[in-house]
């Protein structure tokens, strides 16, 4: 009877005793774990890095949506360096911005499609003082006044002409100061 319980003490203790295929199950649950958290990392990781990629590139497009109605502007302000009228400016400004030729000259049509340009410019250029980490407002202020302020006012208003000028003084303070500033931004 000794043997037989010697033999069941000595089964025992083999069994409870480790062995490599406790250590190879040991080795394979840590492996799994490590590799559960990696794919958790990754799952969390990839979205993170594609949200932050989507937001450079709507950030992006909206500088350079405004930074093509600055250079729309520039190009705006020469053409009408010689103009003559009000109307002609409006016309002028009509085909800048919306980039079409005129095919309809009647008054409530060009009326319409000049206050729609004018609230796209002036929105765009309101957007332009938080895209940046700089200073923009400065620049920005007096030109979105006066593009207003021209549009709205009749020409034989007496200080039309002044605020035309106005204009023409805020475009060049722009293109002097604040288009660098964009375009280095930009990296253009």
């Amino acid at each position: 009877m000794t043997d037989m319980a010697e033999i069941i003490a000595k089964s025992i203790s083999q069994a409870s005793a480790p062995d490599l295929i406790d250590y190879l199950s040991l080795i394979i649950s840590a492996i799994g774990i490590v590799i559960s958290g990696l794919a958790i990392w990754f799952a969390v990781s990839v979205p993170v890095k594609i949200g932050t990629r989507q937001d450079k590139i709507a950030l992006f497009d909206k500088r350079f949506e405004f930074y093509d109605v600055l250079r729309q502007c520039i190009g705006f302000a020469r053409m009408i360096q010689n103009i003559q009228t009000k109307n002609e400016i409006r016309l002028f400004f009509i085909a800048s911005f919306g980039r079409e030729v005129i095919k309809s000259t009647d008054e409530e049509t060009l009326n319409q499609r000049d206050v729609l340009l004018r609230w796209h410019v002036t929105t765009v250029l309101e957007e332009g003082v938080f895209l940046f980490e700089f200073e923009t407002k400065q620049w920005l202020q007096p030109l979105i006044s006066s593009i207003s302020i021209i549009g709205s006012v009749e020409e034989t208003h007496e200080k039309f002409w002044e605020y035309y000028s106005d204009f023409m003084d805020a475009i060049r303070n722009v293109k002097d100061n604040l288009l660098p500033q964009v375009e280095q931004s930009l990296r253009l």
